[in-house]
């Protein structure tokens, strides 16, 4: 038997208690108040962030690579796309349309 231990997965719920987490941690840094209270939380937040960041480091780290690698570059791709299709709409617009009859002839 083997003595693995299987990944955890984040799941939605985990993930909400480490942002509300985090965001308790900021208020708490952002208080002009220092009291034992405030502090005891803080580490305990501190605490927790760093378990769940270790449990979950590699998602964490594998969610940066697959934006900053794949679709950063595609979302840039599609932006620059969508400027090059609206200026030349915006250029074909924008020109005045000239409508050349044919003379008159005196008949």
């Amino acid at each position: 038997m083997s003595n693995t231990t299987q990944p955890t997965v984040l799941t939605v719920e985990q993930f909400e208690k480490i942002a509300g987490a985090l965001q308790e941690l900021k208020a708490i840094k952002k208080s002009a108040v220092i009291n034992p209270n405030n502090e005891a939380q803080a580490q305990g937040l501190i605490s927790f962030l760093a378990d769940e960041f270790i449990t979950h480091g590699e998602e964490f780290l594998g969610c940066y690579v697959a934006v900053k690698k794949e679709y950063e570059p595609l979302i840039n791709l599609v932006a620059r796309v969508q400027y090059r299709v609206s200026d030349v709409i915006r250029k074909s617009t924008a020109r005045p349309v000239v409508v050349h009859l044919p003379e008159e002839s005196d008949e």
